[in-house]
């Protein structure tokens, strides 16, 4: 029963920060003129990944690095294999330039976290240097924005209480879900670590792959994909990286084993996916999410 209240709180938890972080990424998209809507882009394409960064804060807040660790490499592995795969599926087009860049981007800050977390601790300084790696995948998909001409039309009030209301859910949503996860620890296999990798993880790819899903529909594979592919280059670098500043990151052999490989493969294939053009086959989503739920069940007997 305690369980169950726990899975819902979490659950309920990630809605209401997804649903947040939506509102931010529409106000500040939408700011001002001139250097401001650079600016305002930049800040946006943050804000889409900002609950990933609450969930792994707010787990090393309440001293539960591996919840912190798995749940960024477990988005990242359900980003690369479900909605990736999805989007590609749909793309009419090949991946452009700048989700190219983004798609090298994710692989190199997948190698910069784990070269980071090789001695067992991910200190402040090297939180400080992911987070810059996460401004400037900012940077990379607020250009590929300005490309598509993609910038919602709001005026300064209904930005301002968009912001306000999104910022207000981040922080309460990212506390429930974290703190009904950690107080107490849920009695799955693996851990905190698992609960991570499978349940933090899935549930920050769902935006991405409902979204992906919509867009395939409408002949708008090659833009999910830019997406998925910034929000995910975002994520790899700056939600581990904004945990270190809260103190210094544990991280355990459990995640060094078999989830550090697994991500390290997610972020490579998602690399070679964009290289390659980024189309697949109609049947790539399935292959996705068999590969996704062996990989699961894997990570779970292993960690």
């Amino acid at each position: 029963m305690q369980s169950a209240l726990a899975v819902a709180l979490i659950a309920v938890g990630v809605v209401l920060a997804f649903a947040g972080a939506e509102l931010c990424t529409r106000a500040l998209r939408s700011v001002g003129r001139g250097p401001l809507v650079a600016m305002g882009a930049v800040a946006g394409a943050l804000a889409a990944s900002a609950p990933e960064f609450l969930f792994a804060v707010r787990a090393q807040w309440d001293r539960a690095p591996d919840l912190a660790i798995g749940l960024v490499a477990g988005s990242l592995i359900a980003n690369a294999l479900l909605a990736a795969t999805l989007a590609a599926s749909g793309a009419r087009e090949p991946a452009d330039r700048a989700t190219k860049a983004l798609g090298l981007w994710t692989a190199l800050g997948v190698g910069a976290l784990l070269f980071a977390a090789a001695d067992g601790v991910v200190i402040a300084l090297e939180g400080g240097v992911l987070l810059l790696g996460a401004l400037i995948a900012a940077g990379l998909a607020a250009t590929r924005r300005e490309e598509d001409g993609g910038r919602p039309r709001q005026t300064l009030w209904m930005s301002a209480a968009g912001l306000l209301a999104g910022v207000t859910l981040l922080l309460f949503g990212s506390a429930v879900a974290v703190d009904a996860a950690v107080e107490p620890p849920l009695g799955f296999g693996g851990g905190l670590l698992f609960v991570g990798l499978a349940g933090f993880g899935l549930a920050a790819a769902l935006p991405e792959i409902a979204a992906a899903g919509f867009a395939t529909r409408r002949g708008g594979g090659r833009t999910a994909l830019a997406n998925v592919v910034a929000g995910t280059a975002i994520t790899a670098f700056g939600a581990v990286g904004a945990a270190a500043l809260v103190a210094p990151l544990t991280v355990t052999d459990g995640f060094m084993g078999a989830p550090a490989a697994a991500m390290a493969a997610a972020g490579v294939g998602l690399a070679v996916l964009t290289l390659a053009g980024g189309r697949l086959p109609r049947w790539a989503p399935i292959a996705g999410l068999v590969a996704y739920a062996g990989l699961m069940v894997w990570l779970c007997v292993s960690v």
